[in-house]
């Protein structure tokens, strides 16, 4: 995990004047989850990013330290909000344009 998220997490906790145990109980996870990130132990999943946004009032940006990172937490917050066939569809179409990538990389090289 990037140390920085941590920072961020404790220091935006701290600011509202939460406890790691309030904050817990309000995005619905363990203290011990929270120490965690809090210690850069683990990093929080997608949804727990959002959670911590909206209970402490910070955009995502805030915790995530570059453009791809907030992209990947952005797409899978929205993959995870499919139903099981869309997510076959979405996955499906992936694999077609990485075979398409390859094909074109073959047809150039």
């Amino acid at each position: 995990m990037n140390v920085k998220y941590s920072a961020k997490i404790k220091l935006a906790r701290q600011k509202k004047k939460l406890s790691q145990v309030e904050l817990a109980r309000l995005i619905n996870v363990s203290q011990q989850a929270v120490a965690s990130w809090e210690v850069g132990r683990t990093e929080p999943k997608s949804e727990n990013f959002h959670a911590l946004s909206r209970v402490l009032e910070q955009p995502i940006s805030y915790f995530v330290d570059n453009e791809e990172e907030y992209r990947q937490l952005s797409f899978n917050k929205l993959y995870e909000s499919l139903n099981a066939s869309d997510k076959e569809l979405v996955i499906n179409y992936m694999r077609l344009l990485k075979k398409q990538e390859e094909e074109r990389q073959n047809f150039l090289n």
